[in-house]
């Protein structure tokens, strides 16, 4: 049977008008060489000297579009490809928080600089802190986090016994002075954060919402498909009664975490360090002298728990962190509760920070090949691209015709998660490839197949999969509903 067109040319190019298109995109892709190393170095914010290496996340988000270098060293633009995952990203964050009963707000970003000197951090943290003064000569603070800024916000009026726990998050830029901004968006001046900050009647109350928000954080992580590890931590300048870290696997990454086969226990090797501190400390002070070196520096390290040396070390990349602060910020800020008799007691705190473009970053670093992103599904920019034949091929416009069908069919299924590559004086094969090197999970190609005896068929390339299959619209379709059904229960 001959196949008779239905859509004219002009209509298929009306079609078109409504579609995302990828020509449109603003892109600034390098299609060959790569950047060279000293322009990758001047965009990773590191010299020579401090760039031991380039991260395969920068190189990947650089290269094909999906961030931009700036003028400020540890920053970055995030160009419309980027954002959309980041967003996606942040979208999966808030469906999580909304599972521990979190409410979502947003501070300012600048913080007034009195507040940290009430609670001895101004001069703790003073050489990573940006700090602006207005023209009263009044000081604030470019944020990095926001324990004084929260504290300051709920106790006026007071909070009532019956208002509590209190679970407040927001998803916000966050700025901190690296000394050595490096790997693009794992390590930077100004990056995305969740800080949620969980104000309890009782240490008791605390420690549940403590379980609460981990368990949530490990929910999370699974969801993205990451192989990760969850550590006991230093609590560092937050301070705090423990803490515990989140870290995605990656021999990029800056945390060495030791795991011992005799107990399980799992913590940062920072935490080694600071007990051979301590041991110094006592040391010196037993002695009366300085400094002592410590015979556990020339040892063999042992576990912090129960002392065995049967150590296992992994790199890790830090992306979450879990603080039970007690009343670190709320007595001194005056942040307090009336319970039943009408007494005043200071709340019970935590914090709970979740590098939102690190993890991004982190998931592109140990998902992807060394010239082709692999996103985790559920924040791919887009999940599927339809390819129309070349222009003037014996493929079109047949082809073209039914790529305008598909795109139509797959877009109300995935309204917003389906592009359309109109690039039709590129062929067929580097428009592919391209999709793959974006980290675009399926494409949809509209090629010789829809000649076939036995029908139009199309190719439906899965990249995650590593497979190619000719099939009917139909199934297509049907696939990706599937798809977008398991991606909803990763959530």
């Amino acid at each position: 049977m001959k196949f008779v067109p239905f859509f004219t040319s002009k209509s298929i190019l009306h079609q078109q008008r409504c579609k995302i298109h990828m020509s449109s995109l603003y892109r600034p892709v390098t299609v060959t060489p790569p950047p060279p190393k000293a322009a990758m170095e001047k965009a990773s914010g590191g010299t020579k000297d401090e760039q031991e290496s380039l991260s395969k996340s920068l190189k990947l988000l650089i290269v094909n579009g999906i961030i931009g270098p700036s003028s400020c060293i540890g920053a970055y633009h995030l160009l419309p490809i980027g954002l959309k995952a980041m967003e996606k990203l942040s979208q999966l964050v808030d469906n999580h928080m909304l599972m521990a009963n979190c409410q979502k707000i947003q501070m300012p970003i600048l913080t007034s600089a009195s507040l940290w000197k009430t609670t001895g951090r101004l001069e703790e943290c003073k050489p990573e802190l940006m700090r602006v003064i207005d023209r009263h000569s009044k000081e604030f603070l470019l944020s990095p986090t926001h324990e004084e800024a929260i504290c300051d916000l709920i106790k006026n009026p007071s909070l009532s016994y019956k208002q509590l726990p209190q679970r407040l998050y927001q998803i916000t830029e966050k700025f901190r002075d690296e000394k050595r901004p490096r790997f693009g968006l794992l390590r930077g001046r100004q990056f995305l954060m969740k800080d949620l900050y969980t104000f309890d009647a009782n240490l008791e109350a605390a420690e549940q919402t403590y379980s609460e928000i981990n368990e949530v954080y490990s929910k999370l992580l699974n969801s993205l498909g990451l192989k990760w590890i969850q550590a006991l931590g230093s609590t560092g300048t937050i301070g705090g009664h423990k803490s515990h870290e989140f870290h995605v696997l990656s021999e990029i990454g800056e945390d060495s975490i030791l795991h011992c086969s005799s107990c399980n226990e799992v913590f940062n090797a920072d935490l080694l360090q600071l007990g051979i501190q301590k041991e110094d400390k006592l040391k010196a002070t037993a002695s009366g002298s300085g400094t002592v070196s410590s015979l556990l520096s020339q040892s063999i390290p042992k576990c912090i728990n129960c002392g065995s040396a049967t150590l296992s070390s992994s790199k890790c990349v830090e992306v979450g962190h879990s603080f039970l602060l007690g009343t670190k910020y709320t007595k001194p800020l005056a942040a307090i509760y009336i319970n039943k008799e009408n007494k005043k007691i200071p709340l019970e705190m935590g914090c709970y920070g979740l590098g939102v473009s690190r993890l991004l970053a982190a998931s592109v670093e140990v998902k992807s090949s060394s010239d082709e992103i692999r996103w985790p599904l559920r924040i791919a920019p887009y999940l599927v691209s339809i390819i129309p034949p070349k222009q003037g091929s014996k493929e079109d416009p047949l082809g073209t015709q039914l790529a305008v069908q598909i795109y139509e069919a797959l877009k109300k299924i995935l309204p917003t998660d389906v592009i359309y590559d109109d690039r039709i004086n590129m062929t067929i094969g580097k428009r592919v490839k391209d999709s793959k090197k974006l980290g675009i999970p399926f494409v949809v190609v509209c090629g010789q197949s829809v000649h076939d005896p036995l029908g139009a068929l199309m190719e439906f390339h899965d990249f995650n999969a590593d497979s190619v299959s000719l099939e009917y619209s139909d199934k297509i379709s049907k696939y990706l509903y599937d798809v977008k059904s398991t991606i909803k229960q990763l959530l």
